[in-house]
């Protein structure tokens, strides 16, 4: 055998060796997350996006572990939704938020708190009960991600919305769109560019015909960015997007352009000196009247 054969023999046994290191890492593809004690904080905790795992003993638990389903589940759903297992024998710290797993493969979806002040850390964590099929998980997911989408339905809707726009420094984003169903993707829009803007979803019907028109609205599906008024209180023309593509890298390269750079975080109240008022105004009510002499 000559050495340019035995040196390829030898790159065949290096590359099987990687690949077999790799899928003991991580059986799926890299659109699935091998979440750990390390990565948990920043995957599932901190994340404002939904995350969906697959709680599994590697070992015990081969055919529910690593279906063809929980594959195509990532591949349908990536970019808008995580997608990730934990290994239940791992010999890693388990996370609080985990809760305790009676038994596995169990799958469960974390997401944010919609009221929770600047974090995302507060988790509504939802068990899943049903068909373990691709198209069963994505309905589901799509009915449990959280959404900051304002809904317009006429004029006193849409003046209720500049006004919060307003109120906050927020540019405006104004999706146009026929579907009756909010779009998953349309919710991750709305999660990725929270307090960075605000985003409103309007449907074509007689309440919102007079918004199409000033907008000059014909073809749906529709998407204008307002920014925010500068220093003179001089509003700035609505941008359009006017590419034909509404897909997501698209959608968020043209919305990170126009969206702040910074959040607007909520202001942070005073709760013990808003206590100690309360309290002071309160005795100030029960102290008697002066009696007046005559």
């Amino acid at each position: 055998m000559s050495a340019l054969q035995w040196k390829q023999i030898a790159w065949v046994a290096l590359f099987s060796v990687a690949l077999h290191i790799t899928h003991a890492g991580n059986p799926f593809s890299s659109n699935v997350i091998a979440l750990n004690s390390k990565n948990w904080r920043d995957e599932v905790e901190d994340s404002p996006h939904a995350v969906f795992v697959n709680f599994v003993v590697k070992d015990e638990d081969t055919a529910s572990f690593s279906p063809p389903e929980w594959e195509k589940l990532a591949a349908v759903v990536k970019g808008t939704a995580k997608i990730a297992y934990w290994d239940s024998e791992q010999r890693a710290r388990v996370p609080t938020l985990l809760g305790e797993i009676k038994g596995t493969p169990t799958i469960r979806l974390f997401k944010p708190k919609t009221k929770q002040g600047n974090s995302n850390r507060k988790k509504d964590v939802v068990d899943y009960q049903y068909e373990r099929k691709a198209k069963d998980m994505k309905r589901f997911l799509d009915g449990q991600m959280p959404t900051f989408i304002e809904h317009i339905n006429g004029m006193k809707a849409f003046s209720s919305y500049e006004d919060k726009a307003t109120r906050n420094g927020l540019p405006r984003a104004l999706l146009f769109t026929s579907k009756a169903n909010t779009s998953s993707l349309t919710k991750y829009l709305s999660i990725e560019f929270r307090r960075r803007l605000l985003l409103a979803e309007i449907y074509p019907n007689k309440n919102n015909k007079s918004l199409m028109e000033t907008y000059g609205i014909t073809n749906l599906p529709a998407l204008i960015v307002i920014p925010p008024a500068g220093d003179d209180g001089q509003m700035t023309d609505p941008i359009r997007y006017e590419k034909d593509d509404f897909s997501r890298i698209k959608l968020v390269n043209f919305l990170s352009k126009h969206a702040l750079k910074k959040p607007v975080l909520a202001k942070k109240t005073d709760k013990k000196k808003d206590t100690q008022d309360k309290k002071g105004k309160e005795k100030e009510q029960l102290k008697p009247e002066p009696k007046v002499e005559l």
